[in-house]
């Protein structure tokens, strides 16, 4: 029958609901965001929560998000991760890598 199921019954108790499910506290850490305020909905009834990036900037991030390890840092440091120069020991020849330099 419809509706006669209690409420308790449909909660599940495995360790990934609880872990979605909790509550998250200003000054906790999530890879490189630090909490700064209570969570609270947004326009579209997410739970988000305000975040200071380790390089300064604060976004509005979304618990689950958090939780799950979804948003680690902001844009801003992502590109700048994503873009870094990395050192190379190979001479690059029009946009593809050669073999190693050749020092005359």
């Amino acid at each position: 029958m419809r509706g006669t199921c209690r409420p308790s019954e449909y909660v599940s108790d495995s360790p990934a609901l609880r872990e979605r499910s909790r509550e998250v506290k200003v000054g906790e850490h999530f890879e490189r965001w630090t909490v700064i305020g209570p969570p609270v909905h947004d326009a579209r009834h997410r739970l988000v929560a305000p975040c200071q990036c380790d390089c300064g900037a604060i976004f509005a991030v979304r618990v689950a998000k958090l939780l799950k390890g979804g948003s680690q840092q902001c844009r801003d440091c992502a590109s700048r991760h994503w873009h870094r120069p990395t050192p190379r020991t190979e001479t690059p020849v029009l946009g593809y890598m050669a073999g190693p330099a050749v020092v005359s």
